[in-house]
């Protein structure tokens, strides 16, 4: 990632975006944070005869755009920091659609973005612990399109399926009319594997009660579409969860027992230290990398250290990556030894592991696994959605 926190579009994928954007002939076209110009060349093919707006605060990447692009109007300044409808002397209110693929870096919700996220329909966002640049530039998007202007906007999957985001659903589907949600594959921006996906959000209050999610695949086609509730979108947004929670919905009740991990009242914590920090201490640990996989029989031996002082595991323990390999797991046979911060580290009753570490390691397991992990960079699973961990068999 580079200092500006910037990824560029691949053309594929600028064409999908500007492809599911319903306006047949808008006639002012605004891109913030340009690039290398995909985005706003996508959708040059498709209107040529509007007029367009692209900022940025690289002026080389204003230049190019220029340069290729000749008619456009171009302004050179911080879209986080300054009024957009200011800056491009127009009136705010008056773009029919907006591209964007905002720059990822993290800030200080305090109040001078507010107001921002009030003209916005984003209220939520006020109350956001953690806040990012992408969250900024979907407001000031939202802020300067005219009442049913369209927004087409490339997030990262914390943004559409973070627990703590949850506001910020809300607030979109609340306020605004969330046409489609696509997932894109990882790994089509340079320099990171960020999962991502494609909002088309127009503004105004939504008479919707479905969204369709779509999956993308890296030819740039969509290859699959599910549609789901708009009640179901503030948990997540994300195709790959919802196509599993269909699938499981679709199964006869007889066939699940019903009860959840936190059913059985589990012990689950992660390791006190970091990788980093074990290695200082010079102890043997386990951490993702060495964390042998659907072993039951794991003996740790005898190992030295402070159990005061560092989180470890024990015989009966079960232990699964908490990021990277999401649904790694082993199970402690005898012996001690400490755990990394990137451990869960899960204390049952014996008599329930059996039944816990057959769901885990199951098919059906795997797929519970891939559809909750979620992340911007490196994939994680929450405690809070491990305590939600779907059990199997009849004898719970």
């Amino acid at each position: 990632m580079e200092e500006l926190g910037r990824y560029y579009t691949d053309n594929l994928f600028s064409k999908l975006l500007i492809n599911n954007i319903e306006n047949q002939n808008p006639t002012n076209i605004l891109e913030l944070g340009v690039g290398e110009g995909s985005l706003i060349k996508a959708a040059y093919e498709r209107w040529f005869d509007a007029s367009y707006y692209v900022a940025d605060i690289d002026n080389n990447s204003l230049a190019k755009v220029q340069q290729e692009l000749p008619f456009v109007k171009s302004f050179h300044f911080d879209s986080i920091k300054e009024d957009i409808s200011t800056k491009l002397k127009i009136n705010s209110g008056s773009i029919d659609i907006a591209v964007c693929n905002p720059p990822y870096l993290k800030l200080k919700n305090d109040l001078s973005y507010a107001k921002i996220f009030l003209d916005a329909g984003l209220e939520g966002c006020t109350k956001l612990k953690n806040l990012t640049t992408d969250i900024v530039f979907l407001a000031k998007n939202l802020q300067i399109l005219k009442e049913t202007g369209e927004l087409g906007i490339i997030l990262p999957d914390g943004l559409i399926t973070g627990k703590e985001f949850e506001v910020l659903r809300q607030s979109i589907l609340q306020n605004h009319s969330l046409k489609a949600v696509i997932q894109l594959p990882e790994n089509i921006f340079k320099k990171t594997e960020a999962l991502t996906h494609i909002l088309i959000i127009e503004k105004r209050r939504s008479t919707r009660t479905s969204t369709p999610l779509f999956l993308a695949n890296t030819f740039g086609e969509i290859v699959d579409q599910i549609d789901v509730a708009q009640s179901s979108l503030t948990e997540r947004m994300d195709y790959k969860y919802h196509t599993w929670s269909k699938k499981l919905s679709a199964v006869k009740p007889n066939d699940l027992s019903n009860k959840f991990l936190k059913d059985l009242n589990p012990e689950i914590k992660r390791g006190n230290l970091t990788h980093k920090d074990l290695l200082n201490a010079g102890v043997s640990f386990i951490h993702t990398t060495n964390l042998p996989h659907r072993n039951s029989e794991m003996q740790v031996g005898k190992n030295q250290f402070d159990e005061t002082k560092i989180r470890y595991a024990k015989a009966g323990d079960i232990l699964l990556s908490r990021v990277g390999c999401i649904g790694k797991i082993s199970m402690v046979k005898s012996g001690k030894i400490p755990i990394t911060d990137c451990i869960y580290r899960i204390r049952i009753p014996a008599n329930y592991r059996k039944i816990v570490w057959a769901s885990m390691i199951s098919l059906s397991g795997k797929e519970w696994f891939a559809a909750h992990s979620h992340g911007v960079c490196a994939k994680v699973i929450s405690k809070a959605d491990l305590f939600n961990f779907p059990l199997q068999g009849s004898n719970i």
